[in-house]
């Protein structure tokens, strides 16, 4: 939902709102020690969906364009993934060796897989209707 958020209402309010919900719900749901980890990797995201999307696609929303910035999104979200799982809790908190750490973020990371797929999928199909929903709202 970050980057239908981001598509829909651009990229600084995507990235508030993706702060804030992602912010309550690991609150919520005893994750707080991790908030700012959540809340970082979704302003990464938002990032790199700001200059894929708005200036290097000028949020030309055809649905190529759309299907791009769920790919480059997913692909974000893993590599931010593995490198947070690598260095900062395997190898800074964990202690382990680079090998060992990467290994272990892969093993880490499969619901980050299983997330980035539905990102794949669910943003070209969701957007569209989002938006249009969005439009008959604002009417």
């Amino acid at each position: 939902l970050v980057v239908v958020g981001c598509l829909l209402f651009g990229t600084k309010r995507g990235a508030l709102a993706a702060s804030i919900g992602l912010g309550i719900f690991d609150l919520l749901h005893g994750y707080a020690s991790v908030v700012w980890e959540t809340i970082l990797e979704s302003l990464i995201v938002c990032l790199v969906i700001h200059l894929i999307y708005e200036k290097l696609l000028k949020k030309n929303d055809k649905i190529g364009n759309i299907i791009t910035v769920g790919v480059v999104a997913a692909i974000v979200k893993i590599i931010v993934n593995i490198i947070k799982y690598t260095f900062l809790r395997g190898m800074i908190v964990g202690g382990l060796a680079l090998t060992p750490a990467f290994i272990q973020a892969i093993n880490k990371i499969t619901g980050t897989f299983g997330s980035a797929i539905f990102t794949v999928v669910a943003v070209p199909i969701v957007y569209p209707l989002f938006k249009e929903a969005l439009k008959r709202v604002r009417r």
